[in-house]
Order: structure tokens, then C-alpha cells, then sequence
């Protein structure tokens, strides 16, 4: 019972979050025309580089970094996803982010990379 109480809140954190970070974005448009422009359809979120996203080299992603990135996104989300409350998503951070998508759209057919 415990345990199943505890994956199912862990579920409803994971879309509690999803949800708040792509507050403007309906679940239903994942995979639409739209796809190609936004960062977290159709397995795109798979190809973007922390270090990419960390514009100043500082080792921590901002929300204006994370926001260049996904411009959908809220501060109350990205302030989900800062675990630590630092202001900036470090790897750990970043990497549960992409581990509570992989659930969508084509994430777990990422493009190849050369």
C-alpha cells in the first residue's frame, strides 16, 4: 500500500511539474506541425546540451538561460526543477528534468547523434 502510494505521488509530482514548467502548452499538441520549434516535442529535449544552455559558462543553468531554451516555461516551474533552490539547475537537476520527459512525444527515438 505504502508503495503504491508513493508511486503515485511520484507520478503526480512528475506531471505537476510538467505541467507548470509548459504551463501554456496542452498535452494533446505533442507531435503536431509545431513540433520542430519547440524543445520538448518529438524527442528534441534528447539533443539539447546542458552545456549548451549554460550561456555564461558558470556551470549552472538561470531561468533566462533555461527560458532561451524552452520559451514556454514559467519561473514557478523552472523553481520546481531547481531542487536545491540555488537560483540555477546544475547536471542532476537537468538530468531528472529529462528523465521526467521521456515519457513524451518521440523521446525514446532520439535523433542519432554523429
Amino acid at each position: 500500500m505504502k508503495t503504491s502510494f508513493a508511486m503515485a505521488a511520484g507520478i503526480f509530482s512528475t506531471l505537476l511539474i510538467i505541467g507548470t514548467v509548459y504551463a501554456d502548452t496542452a498535452y494533446a499538441d505533442c507531435g503536431t506541425s509545431h513540433a520542430a520549434s519547440d524543445p520538448h516535442k518529438m524527442g528534441r529535449i534528447a539533443t539539447i546540451s546542458f552545456q549548451d544552455m549554460d550561456a555564461d559558462k558558470n556551470g549552472g543553468v538561470n531561468f533566462q538561460e533555461f527560458k532561451a531554451t524552452f520559451p514556454r516555461t514559467r519561473q514557478p516551474g523552472f523553481d520546481m526543477l531547481d531542487k536545491d533552490k540555488d537560483g540555477e539547475l546544475n547536471m542532476v537537476e537537468w538530468e531528472a528534468f529529462k528523465d521526467a520527459h521521456k515519457g513524451m512525444g518521440s523521446y525514446k527515438d532520439k535523433p542519432k547523434t554523429t
